[in-house]
């Protein structure tokens, strides 16, 4: 009864936890519209069937039981629930109960580039990501039970898991090498080690396997076509023409890039040279600090528990692997990465936290404070930099719908006024893009954070933009990518930027 009343006061921190900083960090966000990119091109979640071709079959199940509209503030609401739940696993799974750890554990889960661009760019697929985190983390704490019972629920947990977003199987897969770890330091025998690690490899190939059939029999019954796009499955198993080494460089040369290439928050100059420079400094000198607590406090308590030559090597093996691991959805898509696919690189934090905490049990109790106290102040900068860099881009995103409801307004008004044109029956096609308009300023400070400098993706989001946001009926056509018929005419906002050619009206935004 009283692990009960331990554990609910461990899954009432996470959730708190988690809430403050979501609100901190995505709140803006949260309590806005900003549609952007992906966002704006599916203002309504639509898409079922392009979902259902990439291997993402459990995703209309969300999305009947939330709605196909794309609600900022439900979809984040639901997302906070999953991320909470997560949270609330990995203290279980890694034995953190002290309310500082599962707080600061919070802030780098929920505060980091890889929500930051699910928020601002994916939206309609947030409380997805956060749900298959969720299920991925789950079907590891069901497996750690290891009965029959509980491997068959973690592995339907798992198939669910990449039903909804695959790449998030990289996150149950670093959670296992962190557990390998921590049971070879702790000094657990070999022979359990073995028999768990043989239970996990079938539990994660069955999953594997269930999924992919469950995924070819909906294609069957939907009469869908596998998609080949690059965040397919129709190339996952397919090595022809690709140098599986290189593919292995890039999958650790990435996993490090996330890590020592993060988003900066704009800020001013320092005797000519930009803040940003220094902020940038900081937050690698973090990293490498996560890395040294990693491997100088493991060498530390292999050296206090006198663990066996053997233990050790193994250790250096799975460390080895764990950017591989963490990443690994980078080498099944032949190293076609998207920062939606990151996640299970976080993991490497919750792994320097948790060697952290071992050294401290190790440590005379007089000494603890100190070494804890050094570790906050890092974890809170990087943390700093996230929330800050989240608000600006959000803020940015934000600007920039405000300025293109006044462009896109004008445009429709000189669409409606050329003469010969009907509303709804003639077709619009629209040639090059804003993002390589000379008329749209640039700004010092707006231009150091990177969301680029237009909302719209292609004829698809103007025809989302045109329908939901400004009420117009127009017939948007899509000239096919060889046709240039727009080469001698004069770009937006000059005269003659609307022209019919043939039977099309043409609006011109860019050369390019």
């Amino acid at each position: 009864m009283n692990k009960e009343k331990i554990n609910f006061k461990i899954f009432a921190t996470a959730m708190i936890s988690v809430i403050i900083w979501f609100l901190i960090a995505h709140g803006y966000r949260m309590s806005n519209l900003i549609y952007f990119h992906d966002t704006l091109l599916n203002t309504v979640r639509a898409d079922i069937a392009f979902q259902q071709s990439l291997g993402r079959f459990v995703q209309p199940f969300v999305i009947l039981l939330f709605g196909s509209i794309t609600s900022s503030w439900l979809i984040s609401v639901v997302a906070i629930l999953f991320f909470g739940l997560s949270v609330w696993l990995l203290c279980d799974i890694f034995d953190f109960d002290g309310k500082a750890e599962i707080f600061f554990l919070s802030g780098f889960l929920i505060c980091n580039n890889v929500l930051t661009t699910a928020n601002y760019m994916f939206l309609p697929w947030l409380d997805i990501y956060a749900m298959a985190l969720f299920f991925s983390v789950f079907g590891v704490r069901l497996l750690m039970k290891g009965k029959i019972p509980y491997i068959i629920c973690g592995c339907f947990s798992m198939i669910l898991s990449l039903g909804l977003y695959q790449a998030y199987i990289s996150v149950a897969l670093a959670i296992v090498f962190i557990l390998f770890v921590k049971e070879l330091y702790s000094g657990k025998k070999f022979k359990e080690i073995y028999k768990s690690a043989f239970l996990y490899i079938c539990s994660f190939v069955l999953s594997g396997g269930l999924y992919y059939i469950i995924y070819r029999v909906v294609l069957v019954k939907k009469g869908l076509a596998e998609s080949d796009s690059y965040n397919g499955l129709a190339s996952v198993a397919r090595f022809d023409f690709v140098s599986v080494p290189s593919l292995i460089g890039t999958t650790y040369y990435n996993f490090f890039r996330f890590l020592f290439e993060p988003g900066i928050y704009a800020s001013g100059k320092i005797h000519g040279t930009p803040i940003s420079t220094f902020i940038n400094i900081c937050i690698i000198a973090v990293n490498i600090l996560a890395f040294v607590i990693l491997i100088a406090g493991l060498i530390r308590i292999n050296i206090l528990k006198k663990n066996s030559v053997s233990s050790v090597l193994l250790q250096v093996f799975l460390i080895a692997l764990f950017p591989f691991t963490s990443n690994f959805v980078c080498f099944m898509s032949k190293g076609v990465e998207h920062a939606l696919m990151t996640y299970g690189i976080l993991l490497v934090y919750v792994f320097a936290f948790l060697v952290l905490k071992e050294n401290l049990k190790l440590t005379d109790s007089k000494k603890v404070k100190l070494p804890m106290q050094l570790i906050v102040v890092p974890v809170l900068w990087l943390v700093l930099n996230n929330v800050v860099y989240s608000n600006q881009i959000y803020v940015k995103a934000h600007i920039q719908e405000q300025n293109y409801l006044s462009i896109m307004t004008r445009i429709v008004y000189q669409i409606e006024n050329t003469e010969g044109y009907k509303w709804g029956e003639t077709p619009v096609a629209f040639v090059g893009i804003f993002g390589n308009s000379k008329y749209i300023p640039t700004d010092v400070y707006f231009d150091q954070i990177g969301t680029g400098i237009t909302p719209f993706t292609n004829n698809a989001t103007y025809i989302n933009y045109l329908k939901y946001h400004l009420g117009a009926n127009i017939n948007v056509y899509e000239l096919p990518v060889t046709e240039n018929i727009a080469g001698d005419m004069p770009c937006f906002p000059e005269q003659g930027y609307i022209q019919f050619i043939d039977d099309i009206l043409v609006v011109k935004i860019s050369d390019q």
